[in-house]
């Protein structure tokens, strides 16, 4: 099932009416969904969600926390305005987000083709962003960088949820410990990686996987 969710009635139908021009997508479209209360979020089983982030003020992040929760195993492509830096790009794929598509020109046949390639299990997005995130990402799995960084397991495990803009509380929640452990490793992570604070992450990443091995 493809579910599209927007703040904008008349967004959500043209973005449905474009996706229901292919005869493979056509039948698994549900009702376009306009964005307004969580509480008249759906329930039940996965799906792809469409989510219009254009002009909408919405959590993003809660949004995805609540879908996740109420349609486990679901997959996200969300939309995006044009001019979207690299950086919100990285920061969007490290929220969970299964695909991204920026509006241009070729905005339906590149909408099409990252829905069939999400639908797949693959990731969607700008080539040079994708590039930085597959890039970036096995760096945190690699044994060698998480050592010469001083990096633990359990710190690369915090991280990631860092990245995922996760609070303390979550990252509690998620690893089952205390928000007093949490608060010790964010602590650690930030000076092994030379950062004053979140922000800093994405930044300093990028910069460690610019250089050779």
């Amino acid at each position: 099932m493809i579910q599209v969710f927007s703040s904008n009635f008349l967004a959500a139908k043209y973005i449905a009416q474009a996706l229901s021009l292919d005869p493979e997508l056509a039948d698994r479209i549900s009702t376009p969904v306009v964005l307004q209360s969580s509480e008249d979020y759906p329930r039940g089983g996965a799906r792809l969600f469409i989510l219009d982030l254009q002009g909408t003020n919405n959590d993003l992040f809660g949004l995805l926390r609540t879908l996740r929760v109420r349609c486990s195993g679901s997959r996200f492509l969300a939309l995006l305005p044009p001019g979207v830096g690299d950086e919100e790009i990285l920061r969007l794929l490290y929220s969970g987000l299964d695909g991204l598509v920026v509006l241009s020109e070729n905005f339906d046949g590149e909408l099409t083709a990252a829905v069939r390639s999400v639908l797949e299990g693959n990731l969607w997005a700008p080539q040079r962003s994708l590039a930085q995130y597959v890039q970036q990402t096995s760096l945190l799995a690699d044994k060698r960088f998480l050592a010469g960084c001083g990096i633990t397991g359990r710190e690369s495990q915090v991280l990631q949820l860092m990245l995922r803009r996760l609070s303390n509380s979550e990252i509690a929640d998620v690893l089952g410990v205390s928000q007093r452990t949490v608060r010790f490793h964010v602590s650690n992570l930030l000076a092994k990686l030379g950062v004053e604070g979140r922000r800093g992450l994405l930044p300093a990443l990028s910069e460690l996987a610019r250089k050779p091995a």
